[in-house]
């Protein structure tokens, strides 16, 4: 930006050619300078007509927004960007479109931190036992097999199954065996995991009349009940004495079911049965729903403070940004190609990019940003995936002849040229054949 180009914008304003004359005249009563009243005293006016605040340059309006951008090349955060306007140049509310600015950069906003936790939501506790199933994988263990945990929703109650393979036609078998003992199931809930994704186990579930429930991908919370048993299985696989990592049934199942889950067994929940000496006097089922919708009220206060959790906001229409995984340390946060919101039921989000491409995740996945203009969009097409080279910032050609500059100079310094680091006088070869010598070679 020119000295030239501020004149002219300054001279075709109409805001400052009455702020000009107002400075001029000594009169800022008029209604057209009233944002510039509180600095009256600081404004002065130059030769070519430049309005000045101090030593600043007041920019004219239709070169905020590129001065800003101007600013903002490096992609600095908002206060950084602030301090480095405010050293050259002025205009009313220059901060909030600063913010605004970089608000709307979506390279800066795939890069900066994710939104705060929302707030969790508890699930209701089924009518009955056994209608509602949990269903995940442990392993692999030692000997190459893995653990088929089924886990009821009302009672807590697990069953373990020991297969070699997580094949559809191996889990199958055990999943009939299971129902076999208990009953068929109204609900089975998983993650998205095979065998659980593929048609042989979706049509097996449906010939049993069992609706399957998948949790959002990429987010284990979805499948809690199952997960949170992994943690005492877990413990109890690692025991010296524990058989499952020789691939034997372990007796972690019965142990659990007897512990105390809220002050209700789990067993007895699922049974109706108690340990010998326990006589039933109260309701046990109505307790243990008492005690879940007690303990579940208490969880979701805690969990929502300690993790300062607030609504983000999202809601259809919404543009957002995704995360992406971590391929390494330079990888943003999120990726940089927008997505629309076009679904969202509670905490599951359904987003659509300009591609059509469709992604459906957890509401923490995601981060709300500002429409994004076009240059934005046609930046983020072209580092959908991640390269080094997109996160090398466009430097000006003046700023990169400055740095090869020093950098000779430096190498100069540290003594990768040719020439001595002795001090040296300046050699230079004699004219000859009657031409004038210079005064500085003639002794």
């Amino acid at each position: 930006m020119t000295l030239d180009e501020i004149i002219k914008a300054t001279n075709s304003d109409s805001t400052l050619k009455g702020l000009r004359a107002a400075i001029r005249l000594k009169r800022l009563d008029s209604p057209v300078v009233q944002s510039f009243k509180s600095i009256k005293d600081e404004l002065t006016v130059t030769s070519h007509g430049v309005i000045l605040r101090g030593t600043r340059i007041v920019i004219p309006k239709s070169l905020q927004q590129r001065a800003i951008d101007i600013a903002h090349e490096a992609h600095l955060g908002v206060e950084k960007t602030k301090s480095l306007v405010r050293e050259k140049i002025w205009f009313p509310k220059m901060d909030t479109m600063v913010k605004n600015t970089i608000e709307r950069c979506v390279p800066c906003q795939a890069v900066g931190r994710a939104n705060a936790p929302e707030p969790i939501a508890a699930t209701n506790m089924p009518k009955h036992p056994w209608r509602v199933l949990h269903v995940d994988f442990y392993g692999p263990l030692p000997s190459n097999d893995y653990l088929l945990v089924v886990i009821d929703r009302y009672s807590r109650f697990p069953d373990v199954e020991i297969v070699r393979c997580t094949k559809a036609s191996v889990v199958i078998p055990k999943l009939d065996k299971i129902f076999a003992v208990h009953r068929i199931p109204e609900v089975l809930k998983s993650d998205n995991g095979p065998p659980f994704n593929g048609d042989e186990y979706k049509q097996y579930l449906k010939s049993l009349g069992i609706k399957p429930e998948f949790s959002t991908p990429l987010w284990p919370q979805g499948n809690a009940q199952v997960e949170r048993f992994m943690q005492p299985l877990e413990k109890h696989s690692k025991q010296p004495k524990s058989k499952v990592a020789h691939g034997s049934k372990s007796s972690i199942d019965s142990c659990y079911s007897i512990g105390r889950h809220h002050k209700v067994l789990p067993v007895f929940l699922r049974l109706n049965y108690s340990l010998i000496g326990r006589k039933n006097i109260v309701n046990r089922h109505k307790e243990a729903r008492e005690n879940e919708n007690k303990r579940q009220k208490y969880n979701e206060r805690y969990a929502n403070e300690r993790r300062n959790a607030k609504e983000s906001g999202i809601k259809e229409g919404d543009y957002v940004l995704v995360k992406q995984p971590k391929a390494n340390k330079l990888t943003p946060n999120f990726n940089q190609t927008p997505y629309v919101v076009i679904y969202r039921n509670k905490t599951v989000v359904r987003a659509r990019n300009k591609d059509g491409h469709e992604i459906e995740r957890n509401v923490s996945h995601f981060k709300k940003i500002p429409k994004p203009s076009k240059d934005n969009e046609d930046t983020s097409e072209e580092t959908d995936d991640f390269s080094t080279e997109s996160n090398n910032q466009r430097i000006p050609e003046e700023t990169v002849q400055f740095n090869m500059n020093d950098r000779n100079n430096n190498n100069r310094g540290n003594g990768m040229n040719m020439h001595p680091r002795r001090s040296t006088r300046v050699r230079k070869q004699p004219e000859r054949y009657g031409q004038t010598l210079p005064s500085n070679i003639v002794t």
